[in-house]
C-alpha cells in the first residue's frame, strides 16, 4: 500500500501537474507552481529523519568534478551553436551582444527562480523520495531524465523538450554520482544562461 501511495504522489507531482498545466486545467503562474511544489519538498525533506537539509548547503565539490562538467559543457557547445544558426540565425547572441546588464539581471534572478527550484524537485527530492519506486541506479537516473523533459511540455514546442532530456540526463548523472545539490546547480546554471544567449530563451518561456 506504501509502495502504491508513492507512485500515485509521483504520478501527481510529475505527471498530472505538467500535463493539467500543458492543457491550461491550471493557469497559475509557472514560476508560482515551481516554487510552490519546491517549498513543499524541501518541507519533507526537512522532516525526514534520513535526510540532512545541510546537503543542500554543503559547498565542497572536487576539482576532477567541476572539471569533468565544464568539459562536458565545452563538447556541447558546437552542438549547441549549430542549433543556435538553425532555428534562430539572426539572433545569436544578440540579448548579452545589445544589452549585457539586462542579459546578466535575466540570468541571476533565472537561476534563483528556476535553476534552485528545479534542482531541489528534480534531483534532490526526487532521488531521496522515489528511489525506493524505481530500484536501481539506472532506472532512477532514466526516471529522473524523463520526468524532468516531460514537464517541459508546458512551453508547447519540441525544441524545449528535447534539449531538457539530454540535460536532465547529465544533470542527474551529476547529482547521482557526486551527491552534490551546488554542482548541479553550476551545470543546470551554465548550460540554461548559454542557451539564453545564444536567442533561445524564447523555446523556455
Amino acid at each position: 500500500m506504501q509502495k502504491l501511495l508513492l507512485a500515485i504522489e509521483f504520478i501527481v507531482v510529475y505527471i498530472v501537474i505538467p500535463s493539467a498545466i500543458f492543457l491550461r486545467f491550471i493557469t497559475l503562474n509557472r514560476i508560482a507552481i515551481l516554487i510552490i511544489l519546491c517549498a513543499t519538498s524541501v518541507v519533507f525533506l526537512a522532516s525526514e529523519p534520513e535526510f540532512s537539509i545541510k546537503t543542500l548547503l554543503r559547498t565542497k565539490i572536487k576539482k576532477g568534478q567541476i572539471l569533468w562538467v565544464l568539459k562536458r559543457f565545452l563538447l556541447s557547445v558546437p552542438a549547441l551553436l549549430l542549433l543556435g544558426m538553425i532555428l534562430v540565425p539572426d539572433d545569436l547572441f544578440t540579448v548579452p551582444g545589445k544589452d549585457p546588464l539586462f542579459w546578466t539581471g535575466g540570468s541571476v534572478i533565472y537561476i534563483l527562480l528556476s535553476v534552485i527550484p528545479q534542482e531541489i524537485l528534480y534531483r534532490v527530492f526526487f532521488f531521496h523520495r522515489y528511489r525506493k519506486l524505481f530500484p536501481g541506479k539506472g532506472l532512477l537516473l532514466f526516471a529522473s531524465t524523463v520526468v524532468f523533459s516531460f514537464v517541459h511540455i508546458i512551453y508547447l514546442n519540441l525544441v524545449a523538450v528535447a534539449l531538457t532530456l539530454a540535460g536532465g540526463y547529465f544533470f542527474s548523472k551529476t547529482y547521482q554520482e557526486t551527491d552534490s545539490f551546488l554542482l548541479t546547480v553550476i551545470e543546470h546554471s551554465i548550460y540554461g544562461c548559454f542557451l539564453f544567449a545564444l536567442g533561445l530563451g524564447p523555446a523556455f518561456s
